[in-house]
């Protein structure tokens, strides 16, 4: 990857949504910010799923390729790609970064949002290369 390359967040609220990641389309996230500076960005898909205590997990990771207007209600736009979904998703929780990585990231409370951390990045690209995928 390169060291310029763009990363972010996605947060998927599987109470919140309905359903689970792997029932929709787990390279594509909905959200009502603007979505053109995520094109060619990498997305890294939270899970996050039941309650006491929370479980938090990695459940994909994709390169934008496709920006537009969104179809579903209570969204006004999307971002697609291709990528790699983790089957089972990969738990967080226990991972020694994962608390200050949730804290940095505002508990995930802000929808889709810029991960500007290197170490962080660092921490995801592992954890997923370590799950057999290859970062695109």
């Amino acid at each position: 990857m390169a060291p310029s390359e763009k990363h972010f967040v996605a947060y998927h609220n599987t109470e919140g949504m309905g359903r689970p990641l792997s029932d929709g389309d787990p390279f594509r996230v909905l959200t009502n910010k603007a979505v053109t500076s995520l094109q060619e960005a990498v997305v890294w898909m939270i899970v996050g799923e039941g309650k006491n205590p929370r479980r938090f997990s990695l459940g994909s990771m994709f390169r934008v390729t496709e920006t537009g207007d969104a179809a579903e209600e209570g969204f006004k736009h999307f971002a697609a790609g291709r990528g790699h979904a983790f089957n089972p998703p990969l738990p967080l929780n226990e991972l020694e970064w994962f608390d200050d990585f949730k804290r940095a990231m505002n508990g995930f409370q802000f929808g889709i949002q810029p991960l500007s951390s290197e170490q962080h990045v660092a921490a995801l690209v592992a954890l997923a290369e370590k799950a057999g995928c290859n970062v695109p």
